[in-house]
């Protein structure tokens, strides 16, 4: 298995996370980036609080909600952030690509 990080194939930035830019505008460029890559499996990290979070992360959340038939969840999974208990702050999904 590989992981690879949104934070790497969904955006670009330098080292210290200045120049920012997501590289997908829409729902349809991800699916698309999505298909021709070989992902099988999606990680959402829930518990990123809202001023830390970037494009791409809720571009990630807003397609996987909004195209379930290309989504299965797989599992989800509590967190401890900052000391806090996240419930269902890591969920998983399988990435179907229309060909299967």
């Amino acid at each position: 298995h590989v992981v690879r990080r949104a934070s790497k194939v969904l955006a670009s930035s330098s080292w210290s996370g200045s120049g920012y830019q997501a590289r997908f505008a829409n729902e349809e460029e991800l699916i698309k980036f999505l298909e021709r890559e070989p992902i099988e499996v999606i990680v959402l990290d829930e518990s990123i609080p809202a001023a830390r979070r970037v494009a791409h992360h809720d571009l990630l959340r807003h397609t996987v909600e909004h195209h379930p038939a290309r989504f299965t969840p797989l599992q989800s999974r509590s967190m401890i952030r900052a000391g806090i208990e996240q419930t269902a702050a890591l969920r998983v999904y399988r990435f179907k690509p229309r060909s299967s």
